[in-house]
């Protein structure tokens, strides 16, 4: 176990040593940066507990204090990294850190004094404060989700995929170290077999999964670039809609926004702008000459879909067309794939089967079959 706690602060101070060395940082980098600092020395505070040093019992203290800091860094950082300026300095983003503060001030009466009371209540209230964090965070990650679909016609979700699995990780292990004290003052486990070694377990498992991950999407890294656009900002809402109706801030009625679907229907298939990977809400709405939130109100309540699968069902439409011609025979799914506006095999081999039901592979063979 000492292996694995030991692998995971060095993995940990590595990830640190990576970060600092990146170019153009950002401050969602010297978050991260913070963030990892934080589970590293969480780790060591343990080593250090259970190696009976000095000093053991006070750093443990330090450690529990930075369980408040876990939240409002990766809820910082979330939103750093999906929306510009989300991390400009403002007064209220320290009432994040008040929990952590007050705990720090509070460690050496639980040192000196050893307050069983002060402990509990400050162990639940951790668990509340963390819990509430995490699944605030992940319904965020819903939320950017839903609007990448609505302004990208290629959304790279696996981009988040680490922070994702990085929140429900602590969720996992905020489960066991509760259940672990529970048991315990219900004498049904040793605490030595809960929280004391299936936490710092779990922590370091964590920090490789984020190894796992970083190494393999560079943008953790090297770079972070998936913000936002604000696309939707600014439109006044117009005189005589219903407040209640979604779309009362667009201008278009449902006559109108049957009419320009009619309108993007000809203009896309005449144009073929699908054909553009890096095709953007906005630059759609540019070339039909309308606003961007107008342009998202057409396609969902005509075609029932959102920009992004708006958009892919053509590419996919164009990529049947191919096939169908016996394009296949020269050249490769994939190049096909690329000329339809797809930018990657993962990409296309998703979308192409909830659009179709199959794999591409399959459907061409399921096509020659008939």
């Amino acid at each position: 176990m000492l292996v694995l706690i030991t692998s995971a602060i060095a993995l940990g101070l590595f990830f640190v040593a990576l970060l600092f060395t990146k170019k153009s940082k950002k401050r969602t980098d010297y978050l991260l940066i913070c963030w990892l600092l934080v589970l590293t020395f969480q780790l060591a505070a343990y080593y250090a507990e259970i190696g009976l040093f000095k000093y053991g019992y006070f750093l443990a203290e330090c450690s529990g204090a930075c369980v408040f800091l876990q939240g409002p860094m990766l809820w910082l950082y979330l939103i750093g990294i999906h929306e510009k300026n989300a991390l400009s300095f403002q007064q209220k983003t320290l009432i994040h850190f008040v929990p952590f503060i007050i705990n720090v001030l509070l460690i050496p009466v639980l040192v000196i004094h050893n307050s069983y009371p002060m402990a509990m209540t400050l162990f639940f209230f951790k668990i509340i404060h963390l819990t509430s964090y995490m699944i605030l965070s992940l319904k965020k990650l819903k939320y950017y989700r839903h609007i990448k679909e609505d302004i990208y016609s290629q959304a790279d979700f696996n981009q988040t995929l680490w922070l994702k699995i990085v929140i429900k990780g602590i969720l996992l292990i905020l489960v066991v170290g509760a259940s672990s004290l529970i048991f315990t003052e219900l004498r049904l486990i040793n605490i030595a077999l809960g929280g004391e070694i299936l936490v710092p377990i779990l922590l370091s498992i964590l920090i490789f999964i984020l190894g796992f991950y970083g190494l393999r999407q560079t943008s953790i890294f090297l770079d972070n670039t998936f913000v936002i656009n604000a696309v939707f900002e600014g439109q006044k809402p117009q005189v005589g809609h219903n407040p209640a109706d979604k779309y009362y801030k667009t201008g278009l009625n449902l006559d109108d926004s049957k009419l320009r679907f009619e309108q993007l229907q000809t203009f896309i298939k005449d144009k073929k702008l699908y054909l553009d990977p890096e095709l953007t809400l906005y630059k759609l709405a540019t070339e039909l000459g309308i606003l961007p939130n107008q342009l998202s109100q057409v396609i969902n309540q005509n075609a029932q879909q959102n920009f992004h699968a708006y958009i892919n069902s053509h590419r996919v439409a164009e990529v049947i067309t191919h096939l169908k011609d016996g394009k296949h025979q020269t050249q490769t799914l994939l190049s096909i794939a690329y000329e339809a506006g797809f930018n990657s095999k993962a990409s296309f081999n998703r979308t192409f089967k909830k659009v179709t039901g199959l794999t591409p592979s399959a459907y061409l063979q399921q096509d020659e079959k008939n």
